[in-house]
């Protein structure tokens, strides 16, 4: 059980084969500050627990096959400094909340079903640097870039 090893600070599983969910263990690691999950086969929601990591800043979830909306505990970690979605079946609304982050930089949403827009609270992100959201449903006006 990976969540016992409470000295963990991060943890790295790209690129495998692996399947299913994310596993509950790893919310009781409440100190890590990178998770790198991308390039695997893991599916199901993003769960909302993911909202009790509030040290981390960097999760790549990439290249899997998450569905369902990106739940709006993830407005709980103020402290990313990468998030990477890319290329899942997500849907919903790009959360306003990511703009809590101030230290973002890169910010990788592309390939999945979002709709809606690229929320103007984003104009707030003043360190970020990427911003991906190609090979969606948005609509509406690129407001952040005025």
């Amino acid at each position: 059980d990976i969540g016992k090893m409470r000295s963990i600070r991060s943890v790295s599983t790209f690129n495998n084969n692996m399947t299913g969910t994310i596993p509950s263990s790893l919310f009781k690691l409440t100190d890590i500050y990178s998770l790198n999950i991308g390039n695997n086969q893991l599916s199901g929601t993003i769960p909302t627990e993911l909202g009790l990591l509030t040290k981390l800043q960097i999760l790549d979830l990439s290249n899997n096959n998450f569905s369902g909306s990106i739940p709006d505990e993830i407005e709980n970690i103020t402290t990313f400094f990468l998030l990477s979605l890319l290329q899942n079946q997500l849907t919903g609304v790009i959360p306003k909340s990511l703009a809590h982050s101030s230290n973002l930089r890169v910010l990788d949403l592309s390939s999945n079903r979002l709709i809606g827009n690229v929320p103007l609270e984003f104009k707030m992100l003043g360190d970020l640097q990427i911003l991906n959201v190609y090979n969606n449903d948005l609509t509406g006006e690129v407001n952040i870039l005025c």
